[in-house]
C-alpha cells in the first residue's frame, strides 16, 4: 500500500474492510505505513475532517486554509478526498477567474465614479498613459472603439483609487491594504491566465486563500456601497451584484 500511494503521489487514503458492505471510516497516511497490515496504521476519520460534496467552492477554500485535506461525504458515505493540491484543478480555476473578473468590473465602476477621462489623463504617469492609449488604439483598430477607462490595467486602477480617501473609507480599507489587495489579485490573475501549474508557487496556500477571502470581502463591501444610491447607479448595479451562490 505504501508503494501504491507513492506511485500515485498520494499522501493519504481512506480505508475499509474487505467486506463489500463496509464503508470508509478510517484512513492512513503514506508516511506512517511500515511493517504489518494497513489496519495497524489506520486512524479514525473525525467529523472535523468531513465536508459535504455539495459544499460551495468558496466555502471549501476557507476550510482548506486551516486544514490540508478533507474527506468528501456523499449520500452513500465517504466518496473521496479533496486536498489543497486539488485547488489547481479547472473548476476552482474557473471560480477564481470569475472572482477576478468581477473585481475588475467593480474597479471600473469606482474609477468611473471618481474620475472623468480628462482626470485620468492628468493623474496617470506619462508612461502608463502611453500604455493605456496604445491599448485603446489597438481596440479601435479592431472596430472595438472604447473609452480610455476601459483600457486601464490593474496597476492603473490601483493607483487611481488609492488616491481617493472617500472610496477607501466607503469600502473599509486603508490605502496600503487596498494596494496590497489589488497587487495580489493581479498576480493571481496572471497565474490563471498563464496556466501556472501551481497557483501557490512562491507563496503558500494559506496566503493565497487569505487573498481570495479579502477579494470576496471587498466585493461584498463594494456591492453594498454601490447599491445605496441605486437610482444614480442604475446602469451599473446589475453588473456589480456579487452572487453568494
Amino acid at each position: 500500500m505504501k508503494e501504491s500511494l507513492r506511485d500515485r503521489d498520494f499522501d493519504l487514503a481512506g480505508v475499509k474492510e474487505p467486506d463489500p458492505e463496509s464503508s470508509v471510516t478510517t484512513y492512513v497516511r503514506a508516511k506512517d505505513l511500515g511493517p504489518g497490515e494497513v489496519r495497524d496504521y489506520a486512524r479514525q476519520i473525525a467529523s472535523g475532517l468531513l465536508v459535504s460534496a455539495d459544499t460551495p467552492i468558496g466555502d471549501l477554500l476557507v476550510a482548506l486554509k486551516g486544514k490540508e485535506q478533507f474527506f468528501v461525504l456523499g449520500g452513500t458515505g465517504i466518496l473521496g478526498i479533496v486536498t489543497r493540491a486539488d485547488l489547481n484543478k479547472p473548476p476552482v480555476r474557473a471560480y477564481l477567474f470569475g472572482l477576478i473578473s468581477l473585481l475588475e468590473m467593480h474597479l471600473d465602476f469606482w474609477v468611473g465614479r471618481f474620475y472623468a477621462e480628462e482626470d485620468v489623463e492628468r493623474t496617470l504617469s506619462p508612461n502608463r498613459l502611453v500604455e493605456a492609449k496604445s491599448v485603446q488604439k489597438q481596440k479601435r483598430s479592431r472596430n472595438a472603439g472604447t473609452e480610455l477607462m476601459r483600457c486601464l490595467q490593474f496597476c492603473d486602477k490601483r493607483e487611481l483609487l488609492s488616491r481617493e480617501q472617500q472610496f477607501l473609507d466607503s469600502v473599509g480599507l486603508r490605502k496600503g491594504g487596498f494596494r496590497k489587495l489589488i497587487t495580489s489579485a493581479e498576480a493571481l490573475r496572471n497565474d490563471l491566465a498563464h496556466s501556472e501549474p501551481n497557483l501557490a508557487a512562491g507563496s503558500s496556500w494559506e496566503k493565497l486563500i487569505a487573498s481570495v477571502e479579502e477579494i470576496a470581502s471587498f466585493l461584498h463591501n463594494s456591492d453594498n456601497v454601490a447599491e445605496q444610491p441605486r437610482e444614480a447607479t442604475r446602469d451599473y448595479t446589475d453588473l456589480l451584484v456579487f452572487a453568494d451562490d
